[in-house]
């Protein structure tokens, strides 16, 4: 959740500015430790894609995806790899 808040202190960028990419990528491996078969490639798809953009954004100063979207990608990458199933199933069928 902390790569979430933008932090904007002037005596401390040099420091942040590689806080976002490697909350990034703990929670790429995050997401491997948590194995869960086809979901897992397709969560880490996801991820990888937001990872891209985020090192774009950070580094190279290319603002291609607003802020919300990419941390958005992020999130539902964790979602998806762990209980979106459950709540898909919930919705479409209800309670049984």
């Amino acid at each position: 959740m902390a790569l979430f808040f933008d932090v904007e202190n002037a005596q401390m960028v040099p420091v942040l500015i590689h806080a976002k990419p490697v909350l990034g990528i703990i929670i790429i491996s995050l997401i491997l430790f948590n194995r869960r078969g086809r979901r897992t490639l397709i969560a880490l798809g996801i991820a990888a894609v937001a990872m891209v953009f985020l090192v774009l954004k950070t580094y190279y100063n290319t603002a291609v995806l607003p802020d919300w979207l990419i941390y958005t990608a992020f999130f539902f990458s964790i979602w998806y790899n762990g209980n979106f199933k459950y709540f898909y199933r919930f919705v479409r069928f209800g309670r049984q």
